[in-house]
């Protein structure tokens, strides 16, 4: 059955809305892989509290990825069923991004204080997990995980040095390279770096959330409009099965 006059013209803009959807859901997968690979950096920090964020928004583009084709299907066929099935997994998964992105607007302030919970947990550890956390305040240039102090209190790292009052020379200001053992002791603005490893670990993340966001708008306007097609297309196909 071929669809008459403005449906006809639906029909191919659905076609062509979908190809841009397969697109988007592909742009998911490489935008997840990319926040993966730069989470990988910090996840020293965050433990498991962000590490699944990645993995969700690959999970919801290979989902995007794959419903496209349904809907390209759909449309091309001239299916009802599958139009309208197509509609609700779309209505489906706007509303779930609608939700997860409330939720961790509403959560920020929890997440913030587990971030500072788990990078004192690690600090307390050390030396534990020593390379992940030097590698960390070495490349993001930061010590401890609000500022720098937070090695002289009651941790591993202080019961272990003579004297107490010192830090990891991951925390110098030197090339690791190069710099001498124990420059940590000098404990000086010159010396060592004393802003905290969680306010750095969090520029991160609100750098990733920007970019997220911004993409993750962009689907929700798109699949706004997919839906809006695909029920005038599904209300097409039933009016012209109706009058045959």
């Amino acid at each position: 059955m071929a669809l008459s006059g403005g449906m006809a013209c639906v029909k191919y803009l659905v076609l062509v809305f979908n190809f841009l959807f397969w697109l988007s859901g592909l742009g998911l997968i490489v935008v997840g892989a990319l926040v993966q690979i730069k989470m990988g950096t910090i996840s020293t920090f965050t433990g498991n509290m962000l590490n699944t964020a990645p993995l969700v928004i690959i999970g919801v583009g290979v989902v995007i990825f794959i419903i496209s084709f349904f809907g390209c299907c759909g449309a091309k066929q001239e299916s009802y069923c599958m139009m309208t099935t197509f509609a609700i997994i779309l209505f489906i998964i706007f509303i779930v991004e609608l939700a997860s992105g409330i939720a961790v607007y509403i959560l920020k302030d929890k997440i913030h204080k587990q971030l500072i919970d788990e990078a004192h947990t690690v600090i307390k550890e050390y030396p534990k997990d020593q390379k992940a956390v030097d590698d960390l305040q070495e490349k993001l240039h930061c010590c401890g995980a609000e500022n720098y102090t937070d090695w002289f209190g009651n941790t591993t790292w202080a019961n272990s040095t003579s004297p107490n009052i010192s830090v990891p020379d991951s925390c110098c200001k030197l090339d690791p390279t190069t710099r001498p053992a124990g420059c940590g002791k000098k404990l000086s603005k010159d010396s060592i770096y004393m802003e905290g490893c969680v306010n750095k670990v969090e520029s991160i993340i609100q750098k990733n959330v920007l970019i997220i966001g911004g993409v993750a708008i962009g689907i929700g306007f798109a699949q706004i409009i997919g839906i809006l097609f695909a029920c005038l297309l599904m209300k097409g196909i039933k009016h012209d099965y109706e009058v045959m």
